[in-house]
């Protein structure tokens, strides 16, 4: 059905927002299910800037035999700061 669009290297494109600080990286894998695990992080401590907005972003492709209508779900979302 679904995948997120890769670099060339085979990593899965994310692309960064301005409120993300300079040392923070975003990782991901693919789970035994299918699904697919985002890590957004960073080494420093420093704060994401902002309390609203884009993050990151990515691009999804579609495979020939997706259904025409489809939806996309994030769920499981877990936030943390430097405090726990």
């Amino acid at each position: 059905g679904l995948s997120i669009e890769t670099l060339k290297s085979g990593a899965r494109k994310f692309i960064y927002s301005d409120r993300l600080p300079s040392d923070f990286s975003i990782s991901s894998n693919v789970l035994s299910n299918g699904k697919i695990r985002v890590l957004i992080s960073g080494t420093s401590g420093n704060p994401i800037s902002g309390t609203s907005g884009t993050l990151f972003s990515f691009n999804v492709k579609a495979g020939d035999g997706l259904a025409d209508t489809s939806v996309v779900t994030i769920d499981n979302v877990i936030l943390s700061d430097a405090n726990d």
